[in-house]
This record gives structure tokens, C-alpha cells and sequence, in this order.
């Protein structure tokens, strides 16, 4: 169920209209929504059409559902992050900085990565509640030279970031990268 609050009705009206969405008048607070959206091809045998294609059903309801259980691990009070840089990673692009990831995964709990390539030579192997926090997925980069030992057989692929069996973590902000 999803509640749409008055104050954004407008903002969401214009930006409905902006893109070509037909505006929807709500019946009520409280609705069931099911989005199928996306980019549709098609072929009639002598032209490729292309469009945006955005199906919806939307259903008036009176209460919220029961919340689920979460599945996702709450971000950690910034307080308790440990600072990479301060566990020797250089972060800029050429120092290897394997060992100082796998000195904080062993150490810390939660591990920040500030704005940075970090360079590694192996994966990384997290713990069973290891949280990793970039600043930023296009700023903070975890990077493995192509054609790296280990990660070059398409016959035996080999993760950048190995998380347990029954890990409970959290990985965001970050970007994974070939160099």
C-alpha cells in the first residue's frame, strides 16, 4: 500500500505531465500498486518501433498492511565506522591497498571508505556482519587490474567481494571496477 501525501500531488502531477504520464486523481489516501514499466521494443517486420511502456493497477484501499520482517541490515550509528585510510589505504588509484582492507574486515565491524579508488589484488573475503560504506558509488571505487591472477578464467569465476553463507551485511556506496 502506498500513502500519497497532499503536498506532493503537485510536484507529481507536473512531473507525471512532464513525462508523458496521464494524471492519475486519487480516490483515496491509501492504494495497492503493481508497476510494470520500461523500454518496449517491437518489430512489425519492416520498422523497429521503440517506446516507453508504463502499465499500472492501482487499487483504493482503507489501512496499511502489516509491515514485514525486514530483510535488509540497518545502517550503523556513523559513530562505530572505522575510517580506511586510518587502517593504511592509500585510496588513490595505485597503491595496492589488499592488506589494509583485510586488516579492517578482521578488526572492525564497520569499515568507510572515503572519495577514492582503492586498488586491490585478490577478493576480499567479509566477515559475518561486515558493513562496507562508500561516500559515493561514482566517487568511492574499488578497483582490480584486468586480467588480474585468479579472476581471468570465465570457467571459474572469482568475486571481487565474497559475502558469507548467511551473512547479515551491508555493502553501499561503492563502485566495482576493472582497471
Amino acid at each position: 500500500m502506498v500513502r500519497f501525501p497532499r503536498f506532493l500531488e503537485s510536484f507529481a502531477y507536473q512531473y507525471n505531465r512532464h513525462i508523458g504520464v496521464p494524471h492519475i486523481e486519487p480516490e483515496s489516501e491509501i492504494y495497492g500498486i503493481s508497476l510494470d514499466m520500461g523500454l518496449r521494443v517491437s518489430s512489425d517486420g519492416t520498422e523497429l518501433q521503440r517506446g516507453f511502456d508504463l502499465r499500472q493497477n492501482l487499487v483504493p484501499g482503507t489501512e496499511f498492511p502489516e509491515m514485514p520482517e525486514a530483510g535488509t541490515v540497518a545502517m550503523p550509528d556513523p559513530a562505530a565506522w572505522t575510517n580506511l585510510r586510518e587502517m593504511g589505504a592509500a585510496g588513490d588509484g595505485v597503491t595496492d591497498d589488499t592488506a589494509a582492507f583485510e586488516k579492517a574486515i578482521a578488526t572492525c565491524r564497520v569499515i568507510y571508505l572515503p572519495q577514492g579508488t582503492y586498488r586491490i589484488s585478490r577478493g576480499l573475503a567479509l566477515g559475518p556482519d561486515t558493513v562496507l560504506i562508500g561516500l559515493h558509488c561514482s566517487m568511492t571505487r574499488i578497483a582490480l587490474d584486468d586480467h588480474c591472477p585468479g579472476f581471468d578464467d570465465a570457467q571459474a569465476p572469482s568475486a571481487m567481494i565474497r559475502i558469507p553463507d548467511n551473512g547479515m551485511n551491508h555493502v553501499s556506496g561503492l563502485c566495482l571496477i576493472l582497471v
